[in-house]
């Protein structure tokens, strides 16, 4: 757990040292950022926990997307994007969208870094407008197209 808590800060650390070029964005990267967090907010958030959005989900994850996460008893869990959307498809079909308001999904965006065709993006996950997870995205961009690669998160704890 140790080794958790030090890689966490270790990214967290990284994530948070800024542009350190002293240089503004040019428009290109506004623009760029501008289409990762709409592919993250209409792909992720509202397509998976809001509208349960199958099209909107498959739009916006690469079909090798695969979702990491280290559970209570050290072992990983891996949840690849076919699986996701089965889910979500499954959940839909039960009538459990749209959720509640004490249960809708928002996101704040801590930080996306771009170079070229590859991204990160590291966001606050809200369920009901606290802060429960913190979530790094990886994108890569095919022609004009940001695609959610693979997704890592903490959650915080109760």
């Amino acid at each position: 757990m140790k080794h958790l808590i030090r890689l966490f800060t270790a990214c967290s650390f990284l994530f948070s040292l800024g542009d350190l070029s002293g240089q503004s964005l040019s428009p290109q990267d506004s623009i760029e950022r501008a289409a990762i967090q709409q592919v993250i907010q209409a792909s992720y958030i509202d397509a998976i926990y809001n509208l349960g959005d199958t099209t909107a989900m498959r739009q916006g994850f690469h079909e090798g997307f695969q979702l990491l996460g280290l559970r209570a008893d050290q072992s990983l869990r891996i949840l690849p994007i076919a699986e996701w959307v089965a889910l979500v498809q499954e959940k839909k079909n039960q009538g459990k969208y749209p959720p509640s308001a004490q249960s809708r999904v928002s996101v704040n965006f801590l930080r996306i870094d771009v170079v070229e065709t590859v991204a990160s993006a590291k966001i606050e996950f809200l369920v009901g407008g606290q802060v429960r997870y913190i979530d790094f995205l990886a994108l890569y961009k095919f022609g004009n197209d940001w695609k959610i690669m693979n997704k890592v998160y903490y959650e915080l704890p109760k």
